[in-house]
């Protein structure tokens, strides 16, 4: 049937869950339900995005892969096709993620932020 999932769609769905979960992970991190207001201050969004950066930056290494390793099968075409959709998502989401990143740098408010949080001040900054 054509609307069944084969094992090659299941290799793929499993590889997007994976690129997906710190996505998913650092959104429910920075939700700041917590009764102190521990978590989903400002300061907080950029080394999430450093990591996210750096997580697509890896995935994107993963997912390039050289179609002379796989078996010459019709169902490497599929895993071929599908892993050059993803790249072509983390490309498109490396972009955006980026495009953020250089405006956060720009703004006055995360420095502040990060600065005025006792736990970090300019630590952070002379770090990095």
């Amino acid at each position: 049937m054509e609307d069944e999932l084969t094992d090659k769609d299941w290799i793929t769905l499993a590889e997007i869950y994976k690129i997906l979960k710190p996505f998913y992970t650092l959104t429910i991190h920075l939700q700041s339900r917590a009764k102190a207001a521990s978590r989903g201050s400002f300061w907080e969004i950029f080394p999430s995005m450093e990591y996210l950066l750096a997580h697509i930056i890896d995935e994107k290494k993963k997912v390039a892969v050289d179609p002379s390793v796989l078996e010459k099968g019709p169902d490497d075409e599929v895993i071929i096709r599908n892993r050059k959709y993803i790249r072509t998502c983390l490309n498109n989401c490396h972009g955006k993620l980026d495009t953020y990143y250089q405006l956060l740098d720009e703004t006055p408010v995360y420095t502040a932020s990060t600065v005025l949080n006792p736990a970090k001040r300019w630590r952070y900054f002379e770090k990095k």
